[in-house]
C-alpha cells in the first residue's frame, strides 16, 4: 500500500505510474487500485538528484552527473534498461515517450555539465540536437519539439514550429540542428513543454510571473501565438509543469 517513505520526498515523475525522489538519494514507484497499491524501490538508483519520466520510461541522474534511462516493465515491478541509455557529465534530462501505449520509444534530451545539448532518438520526431546553444541549463522535451533555458535567462526552442511552438514570432520550422530565440522572454527561471498536444509552452518569468506561446486553449476559445504573452492574473509562480 502506500504505507509511509523511509525518507522526504523531493521531487515527483508522473509517467503511467507515479515515482518520486527521496532526499537519500532512491526511488520510490507505485502501482496499483488504491486497494492493492504496490510500492518499490528502483534498483540501482543510488544517489539519484533528478528524475524524469513519460509513459512507461524512467530516467535519473546521480550526484556524479550520470545518466541511466530505462523503462519500467510491464508488470511494473523492475526497471530495466533495455534498450539502455547511459551516460556521463549530465546536468539535466527531460524525455517523451513516443506514442501509443506501451510507450517503449520516443525522444531524450540532455544538457551537458559543459552546458551543451544532445538527443537521442530526436531526430525521428523532427528536433534533432541543435548545434548552436552553449549555455544551457534547464531542457523540456515535447512531442515532436524541445526547450532548453540559457544561463542568461532567454529560452531557445527547436523542433516543429506549425502552431508557433518555438515562440520567435514566425510558424517557419528552422533548419535542423538549430535553435530559435523566444520572443519576450529574457529572465526565464523555469521552463515547461506540453508533452500531449506538441503546440503549448511556458516559462516562469524573475518576479514570478508567466509568459506562454503556442496554442492556448481554454473552455471557450483557442488562442495562438508565436510570441510569448503574459498569463493574467499569476503572480509568485516559482515553477510550472505541463502535462
Amino acid at each position: 500500500g502506500w504505507g509511509k517513505l523511509h525518507a522526504k520526498p523531493i521531487a515527483i515523475a508522473q509517467g503511467d505510474d507515479p515515482c518520486v525522489l527521496l532526499d537519500d538519494g532512491t526511488i520510490e514507484c507505485w502501482r496499483g487500485a488504491r486497494e492493492t497499491l504496490t510500492r518499490w524501490t528502483i534498483p540501482g538508483a543510488a544517489n539519484v538528484t533528478k528524475i524524469a519520466m513519460h509513459g512507461s520510461r524512467l530516467c535519473f541522474i546521480t550526484s556524479t552527473n550520470n545518466l541511466t534511462c530505462g523503462r519500467l516493465s510491464a508488470a511494473n515491478t523492475t526497471f530495466t534498461v533495455t534498450p539502455s541509455l547511459s551516460k556521463s557529465g549530465i546536468l539535466d534530462v527531460d524525455l517523451r515517450a513516443d506514442d501509443p501505449s506501451p510507450y517503449l520509444a520516443g525522444a531524450t534530451c540532455w544538457i551537458t555539465t559543459d552546458h551543451n545539448v544532445g538527443c537521442a532518438d530526436a531526430a525521428a520526431f523532427g528536433f534533432a540536437a541543435p548545434t548552436d546553444i552553449s549555455n544551457a541549463v534547464q531542457i523540456s522535451v515535447g512531442k515532436n519539439y524541445a526547450c532548453a533555458r540559457l544561463s542568461g535567462g532567454t529560452v531557445r526552442c527547436w523542433g516543429d514550429n506549425q502552431y508557433g511552438a518555438l515562440g520567435d514570432g514566425t510558424a517557419q520550422t528552422p533548419t535542423s540542428g538549430t535553435s530559435v530565440e523566444v520572443a519576450g522572454v529574457s529572465t526565464a527561471t523555469d521552463i515547461s513543454v506540453d508533452k500531449a498536444t506538441n503546440s503549448l509552452s511556458c516559462a516562469v518569468i524573475s518576479g514570478g510571473s508567466v509568459k506562454c506561446w503556442g496554442i492556448w486553449l481554454n473552455a471557450t476559445a483557442q488562442r495562438t501565438e508565436t510570441r510569448a504573452f503574459e498569463l493574467p492574473d499569476v503572480v509568485d509562480a516559482v515553477a510550472l509543469k505541463l502535462g
